[in-house]
């Protein structure tokens, strides 16, 4: 049994058995049937800080853990599918998913912050900036979160010059 380290990489050879007459409209499918894994030494270090993170998680949070680690870290893996389908009964599913929101949450309480600790107003920006950029990588750039964090940096680019920023502009730039 190999264990490795969140974030490792490893390079996996085998053999993959393709699942033949699905039709031709059918998604490819298969088993991939792994012969050798030959653990290499450089590792992810996004990865490992977002395991680290997850396992901090987990001991703030304890059983509801899982649900804390999908709208803090976007790690939907543990949640109970009991849990998944009281969320999508209730019309609360999008809550599960990083987005916009949450990137928009990251950027304005950086720029609270700032603003709190009289950082000029291109630096305060500068900061959420970068900050919920940094964020939206931590996550794995989702689609939802990239087109946000696209708006937001839009919309402090905007505010820093003293431009207005339309909203149909946004998003048609995002």
């Amino acid at each position: 049994s190999l264990r490795a380290e969140p974030g490792a990489i490893a390079t996996i050879e085998g053999e993959w058995w393709a699942q033949h007459g699905r039709g031709e409209l059918s998604v490819p499918g298969g088993v991939l049937v792994v012969k050798r894994i030959v653990p290499t030494n450089a590792a992810d270090p996004v990865a490992r800080v977002r395991a680290k993170t997850a396992q901090r998680i987990t001991q703030l949070f304890g059983a509801q853990a899982p649900l804390a680690a999908a709208l803090l870290i976007a790690q939907r893996d543990d949640i109970d599918p009991k849990v998944k389908q009281d969320f999508a009964a209730s019309g609360l599913a999008h809550l599960l998913a990083i987005s916009g929101t949450h990137v928009a949450l990251v950027a304005a309480g950086i720029s609270l912050l700032a603003s709190l600790a009289r950082v000029p107003l291109l630096a305060g920006g500068i900061a959420a900036a970068i900050g919920s950029i940094a964020y939206v990588l931590f996550l794995g750039a989702p689609y939802p979160a990239v087109r946000a964090v696209i708006q937001i940096v839009l919309v402090l680019l905007a505010r820093t010059l003293q431009r207005p920023a339309h909203p149909l502009g946004l998003i048609a730039s995002a």
